[in-house]
C-alpha cells in the first residue's frame, strides 16, 4: 500500500446514506472513487477500513448526502492561502506526488502545493480559489495516469467541469483548465516558478488572528448544522423518521451561486445542460401521478414539497386538493424519487433556468383535487380511475375479515356452546 497524504480519518456517518433512505436508492459513488477499496457497502451501508485510507479526501466530495466528513481538512488553509495571493495573477496547483521541482509547463505566474490529491477539492473550493473565474486557475493532472490513486482522477475532471459550466451559465469566463484537457495551451518547455506550500498562507499578524477567528467560527457553524450521533438523538414520531436536511456542500455551494453577478445581457432564463452539473430537474406525468406522496417523503433535500390531506385527515376528501412543488437549487440529484415512484410518473429534464440555481421560489410540478380509495379509504388523485391508490391496486387490497361464507365457524361455535351428553 502507498504512502498517504495524512490528517485524520474521515467520520462515516452512514445513517445519511442514500441507501438508508431507500433501499431502491443504489448509490455506490465512495466505493468507486476511493482509490485503495477502503469503502464498502454492507447491507447498503457504507462501511470504511481505516488500515486502507489513505486520507485522499475523495469521499468527502463525491458524496452527495456528506456521509463522510473530516475533522481540520487542509482545503480552509489553502482557500486562506489563496485569498492572499494576487487576485488575478494566473496560478498553479499540484498535488505533493508530483515530480518536476519548481518547473511548470502551465502558463502561470507561480505554483501552489497542495498537502493531498486535488479530488479533494470541491466545486466550491474551486470556484473559491479562482475567484469566480477572475484568476486563470491550472490543475496538474499529468501525474494521474501513473498515480497509485489515479481512480480520483475522474472526480477531479468532474468537478472542473461542473465550476467552468457554472461560471460560463453566469457570464463569467470558464477559468480552470486541467494538463489532460488543455494541452494546446500549455508551454511548449517547462519554466522555473516559485512554489508556495499551500499550508503556509502568508499573514500579518492582525491577519492570523483574524484567520483563526474565522476558520473557528466556520467550524461552529458546521458543528451546529451537522445531525448528533444516533445515541444521542431523541425519539422521532413515526412520520418524521425520515428528515430533510440540506447538505453542508450544498449550503457552501449555494452560498458561492448567489456571489456569482450575472453579467449584463445574459438573461436568467438562459438554459443550462445539466451533463456537468450536480443538479437535477424533476418532471411529472400529471396523469399517472396518484398523489401518492412518496416522492416528497423520500426526498433527502426537501427538493420536492407535497401538500395534501393525511390518511383519516378527512372521511371522503370532498373538496380536498394536493399540490406537488419542486426547487432545482436543492435537488442533488440522488434520483431517490424516481425509485420511490410507484406509478413510474418522474423523468428528468436535460437542462434548467439560471434563475433556478438562484430562486428560492419552489415551481409547481403537478397539482389536482382528491378523493378516499374506494378500497381502503386513503386519499387518492380524482383523476384516477377506478378510484383506487397505488396500494390496493397493487396489492391485495385492504385487509378484512375473512367472510364464513360455508357456516364452518358458525356450527363450530354453536357445537362448542351445546351441553354436554
Amino acid at each position: 500500500m502507498p504512502e498517504g497524504f495524512g490528517g485524520r480519518i474521515p467520520n462515516c456517518n452512514a445513517a445519511l446514506c442514500l441507501n438508508q433512505r431507500h433501499r431502491g436508492a443504489g448509490c455506490c459513488r465512495c466505493v468507486d472513487s476511493c482509490p485503495t477499496d477502503a469503502i464498502r457497502l454492507e447491507g447498503g451501508r457504507p462501511r470504511l477500513d481505516e488500515t486502507l485510507c489513505v486520507q485522499c479526501g475523495s469521499c468527502t466530495v463525491v458524496c452527495p448526502t456528506d456521509v463522510f466528513t473530516q475533522i481540520n481538512p487542509p482545503e480552509p488553509t489553502l482557500m486562506l492561502t489563496f485569498q492572499h495571493l494576487p487576485p488575478t495573477a494566473p496560478l498553479e496547483v499540484v498535488c505533493p506526488l508530483r515530480s518536476g521541482g519548481a518547473e511548470s509547463r502551465a502558463p502561470v505566474a507561480a505554483v501552489v502545493r497542495h498537502r493531498r490529491c486535488l479530488a479533494a477539492l470541491s466545486v466550491p473550493h474551486l470556484l473559491e480559489i479562482s475567484r469566480q473565474g477572475e484568476r486563470p486557475l491550472w490543475l496538474d493532472d499529468s501525474p494521474c495516469a501513473d498515480c497509485p490513486f489515479g481512480a480520483c482522477h475522474s472526480l477531479l475532471t468532474a468537478s472542473v467541469a461542473a465550476a467552468n459550466t457554472l461560471l460560463a451559465a453566469f457570464g463569467h469566463p470558464p477559468s480552470l483548465a486541467l494538463h489532460t484537457t488543455h494541452p494546446e495551451q500549455l508551454l511548449p518547455a517547462p519554466l522555473a516558478r516559485p512554489v508556495l506550500d499551500g499550508m503556509k498562507p502568508q499573514l500579518s499578524r492582525r491577519g492570523f488572528f483574524g484567520a483563526l477567528r474565522q476558520m473557528g467560527q466556520e467550524r461552529v457553524e458546521r458543528a451546529l448544522t451537522e445531525e448528533a450521533p444516533p445515541m444521542l438523538r431523541p425519539a422521532v414520531a413515526v412520520d418524521q423518521r425520515l428528515p430533510r436536511r440540506l447538505p453542508h456542500s450544498r449550503k457552501e455551494l449555494l452560498a458561492h451561486l448567489s456571489g456569482l453577478v450575472i453579467e449584463d445581457g445574459l438573461s436568467q432564463e438562459a438554459e443550462i445542460g445539466l451533463a456537468d452539473l450536480p443538479f437535477a430537474v424533476v418532471g411529472v406525468d400529471a396523469d399517472a401521478c396518484s398523489a401518492c406522496g412518496l416522492c416528497s417523503r423520500f426526498c433527502p433535500t426537501g427538493a420536492l414539497h407535497f401538500d395534501g390531506p393525511g390518511v383519516g385527515a378527512l372521511t371522503s376528501y370532498k373538496d380536498a386538493a394536493y399540490a406537488l412543488d419542486f426547487q432545482a437549487r436543492l435537488c442533488i440529484d440522488c434520483a431517490i424519487c424516481q425509485v420511490a415512484c410507484p406509478e413510474e410518473a418522474i423523468a428528468f429534464g436535460d437542462s434548467l433556468r439560471t434563475e433556478q440555481l438562484l430562486s428560492a421560489r419552489a415551481e409547481s410540478l403537478v397539482a389536482g383535487k382528491m378523493t378516499a380509495c374506494i378500497t381502503c379509504g386513503a386519499p387518492v388523485a380524482e383523476h384516477i380511475q377506478p378510484s383506487r391508490c397505488h396500494v390496493c391496486r397493487q396489492g391485495a387490497g385492504k385487509v378484512t375479515p375473512l367472510h364464513d361464507g360455508a357456516g364452518l365457524m358458525t356450527d363450530l361455535l354453536r357445537r362448542s356452546n351445546e351441553p354436554r351428553q
